[in-house]
Order: C-alpha cells, then structure tokens, then sequence
C-alpha cells in the first residue's frame, strides 16, 4: 500500500518525513531520540530537589500542628473506652523513624529522604524528627495516664541501629524495607511472647 503523505509533510522535506515514520514504528530510536531529554530532565530534578531540600533547611517558621496531635490522643481515649468496653487490653506501639539526633545533619540521610519532604512535607529534617519525637513522647505520656495500656516501644527498640543499618531498614522516614518489616514483625512478636499475650 502507497505511504499516504499530505501537502504540508511534503513541503518539509524527503528526510523529515522519513523519519517520522521511522520513530512512529521503531521503538529503539525512540527510546535513542529520548535518551538526551530523560537525561537532563533527571539531573534538573535532582538540582531542583538539592535547591527544594535546601530552602526547607531554612523553613523554621513551620509551627507544630498542636491541634492534630490532640485529635490522635482524642482517638487514643475512643480506643482505650471500646477495648474495656469489651474486655480486652490496648496495645500501643510507637513507631521508629530513620533520624535520631546524630543524622539530622547527614548527607545520605537527607538523600535518602529527598522525595519524601520535597512532595509531601515541607519541612526540615530537623523539624520532621523533632515532631515525631513529640508524636512518640505523647504515646509514652498516654500510657503512663492508662496503667492497664501495654506499650510496645518499637522507636526504643530501633534507635540501636546505626546509620548503614538504618538506610537498609527504612524506606523513606517511617516507612520499612521488606527488611525493616521483618525486624518490625520479630520485634512485635518478641514483646507479645514475653507479655504471655500469644503461646
């Protein structure tokens, strides 16, 4: 069948033309064609990240969200009430994080969380560890106001690892690798074990 070519590709050439059908069914040159742009188009978003995570560095002025903090230990007490209510016993866990107080500075750690605070918060490292820390504090504090709560310090239990073995464990700031989900599960399932609450 004759190529179907209109007056205005014939205008611009034998050569444009032929390559635009050659691009159109050949997916190998496409991706050739494409390889300069994705190239650049990833070393602009990491620049632009570098300059994102930089100004977040700056963000100070971001307060702490009192009011969301008072909603979760409002939702703690509804959760305590309808465990007694039905005879059973609350457990809490904490939850670990990647920083502690000797990585908020560190390269690879503010790498490792690079698209977590450049599309989601819009704050510092500083500041993500420092409101987590208020976030865990408050959970111990609920439990020492509820003596029959069993709290399970998961972010105790972490805070041992060092910094290579955090980056194998964490994702981004809260959430696990495969390998942090198992450590996370063995820890759970040590605790429970000693509590007699499993066999």
């Amino acid at each position: 069948m004759p190529m179907q070519v209109d007056e205005k590709e014939a205008k611009n050439g034998f050569w444009p033309l032929i390559r635009k059908r050659i691009y159109r069914f050949c997916y190998t040159l496409r991706f050739v064609r494409e390889i300069p742009n994705r190239f650049l188009n990833f070393f602009f978003r990491l620049e632009s990240q570098k300059i994102i995570l930089k100004n977040r560095e700056l963000a100070e002025h971001i307060t702490f969200n009192a009011q969301a903090l008072q909603e979760y230990l409002n939702d703690l007490e509804q959760i305590y009430e309808l465990t007694k209510t039905n005879g059973a016993r609350m457990v809490l866990l904490t939850y670990p994080v990647l920083t502690n107080e000797d990585l908020l500075g560190d390269d690879e750690i503010k790498k490792k969380l690079s698209r977590y605070l450049v599309e989601f918060l819009p704050c510092s490292v500083k500041k993500l560890h420092q409101w987590s820390k208020i976030y865990t504090q408050a959970q111990k504090g609920f439990v020492e106001d509820h003596g029959d709560v069993i709290l399970l310090d998961a972010a105790e239990e972490f805070s041992r690892f060092d910094k290579k073995e955090r980056l194998e464990i964490f994702f981004d700031f809260v959430h696990l690798t495969p390998y942090g989900q198992k450590l996370f599960a063995e820890f759970i399932f040590k605790k429970l074990l000693e509590l007699g609450l499993i066999n």
